[in-house]
């Protein structure tokens, strides 16, 4: 398992080592070109609850940065944990529900002319590889949900082998969620060289949140 820096510019590297009663994480830090500095951080999972990525960044817009370690479950009830850094050691300050399916990835993102961080997740449900994309923002005391995918399925988005692109759309950094999906005919599968709705979610200021920008089908075949 391996955590990329984002916007801070550090890379850390995580080591697992398993405990009982909790899986524990030790992150080394490179303080510029010394020795590197040792951080330790204990982590709770709950039973079957394994750890699938994490990323590393500001997600405050304070002093002071965060992990962000992901799970996965036999069940698909994978969680999203966050953990801030107190003095020499990260404790973890909030967890998910756990209702978004298996954790599959994470994006530390900054929008708007004052830089405010959201944390962008992916998911991935069933043996299909449903996607789900959920965003998540410091409201000054927790972190809340902000934006979830699966409540535009209803509206038409479909979601078997998803994939999700990041893009800037303005000079203010405010950015665009484009989720590619194949579109298969009956008895065809999902996973050839087929056509794609392409749905663009941007972020919209006002609401502090994303909006449906625009959806249509490209027809060229791709995989992607």
């Amino acid at each position: 398992m391996h955590a990329t820096a984002s916007r801070f510019g550090l890379c850390v590297v995580i080591g697992l080592v398993l405990g009982y009663g909790a899986n524990r994480l030790v992150a080394l830090i490179p303080k510029e070109v010394a020795s590197p500095n040792r951080l330790r951080f204990e982590l709770s999972l709950e039973p079957g609850e394994k750890i699938a990525g994490a990323v590393a960044g500001n997600l405050t817009n304070i002093a002071g940065d965060a992990l962000v370690i992901g799970t996965w479950t036999d069940e698909g009830r994978g969680r999203v944990h966050i953990l801030s850094q107190k003095r020499d050691h990260y404790e973890q300050v909030w967890s998910s529900a756990g209702s978004y399916g298996n954790f599959a990835g994470a994006t530390i993102q900054f929008i708007g002319r004052q830089a405010q961080p959201v944390l962008i997740t992916e998911w991935r449900n069933g043996n299909r590889g449903y996607l789900d994309v959920a965003a998540f923002k410091w409201d000054g005391r927790t972190y809340r949900e902000i934006w979830d995918l699966y409540k535009f399925i209803d509206g038409g988005q479909l979601a078997q082998a998803a994939k999700l692109q990041v893009q800037r759309f303005d000079d203010s950094g405010d950015i665009k969620l484009v989720i590619r999906t194949p579109i298969a005919k009956p008895g065809e599968g999902a996973f050839g060289t087929l056509p794609h709705q392409v749905s663009i979610y941007r972020w919209d200021n006002k609401p502090q949140t994303f909006a449906l920008f625009k959806r249509f089908v490209d027809p060229q075949k791709s995989w992607e």
